[in-house]
């Protein structure tokens, strides 16, 4: 009798075992684009493989004039990105847009296009742009956001790019995408988490 009610007290405690690994399991899920816990909260991470920017000389009939890709495949604590130079035209104005996919997933799955799903949520997004100079001036770029959601505030998947007339100069273009998640969206205040902050080696022809 007692060999019994061992058995039964152990087949018990592996049962218990199995069940906490599954709901651990559970309580967090891929969704393809954010980690999101059981209770439908989200962190600000992203699952992304490639982040290109097309630009277009503003005027002409071009599809993509300027293209740069940032590539990261197997994400953080793998190897390096590969990060494309952009280059753009000294005296020139371009307008852009961003793409942003998850390439460990299938075209046309729910999560490849993760611009798709920003779109969807755009009063919860926002992408922030800047320049920073390596050298010549710090005001040889101005960007702005030809995008909004439907409260008027800014999103950022699409931007105009003014190239000040000037010499040569190299710099840094960056792009931080935030999500509001606990705070308001407005025209002022970032969101409360970070989806990405990347930079791209700018080079600006005279």
């Amino acid at each position: 009798m007692v060999k019994i009610f061992q058995s039964i007290i152990k087949g018990c405690f592996f049962l218990w075992i199995f069940a906490a690994l599954i709901f651990s399991a559970c309580s967090e899920r891929d969704t393809g684009m954010f980690s999101q816990k059981s209770d439908g909260s989200r962190n600000g991470s992203m699952q992304f493989t490639r982040i290109s920017l097309m630009l277009t000389e503003a005027g002409t009939n071009q599809t993509v004039h300027v293209l740069a890709n940032y590539r990261d495949f197997d994400g953080e604590g793998g190897s390096p990105p590969t990060i494309d130079t952009l280059r753009l035209r000294s005296h020139n104005t371009y307008v852009g847009v961003i793409e942003i996919f998850n390439e460990r997933l299938d075209a046309g799955q729910e999560g490849y296009d993760l611009r798709e799903k920003i779109m969807e949520e755009a009063e919860t997004h926002r992408m922030v742009y800047s320049y920073s100079a390596v050298t010549g001036h710090l005001d040889r770029i101005l960007v702005g956001t030809n995008d909004l959601d439907s409260n008027g505030f800014p999103l950022g998947l699409e931007y105009t790019v003014i190239v000040t007339t000037g010499p040569e100069a190299l710099g840094k273009f960056k792009i931080v995408a935030y999500r509001y998640n606990s705070v308001t969206k407005d025209n002022d205040n970032p969101g409360d988490a970070v989806i990405f902050n990347i930079e791209f080696p700018l080079r600006i022809r005279g």
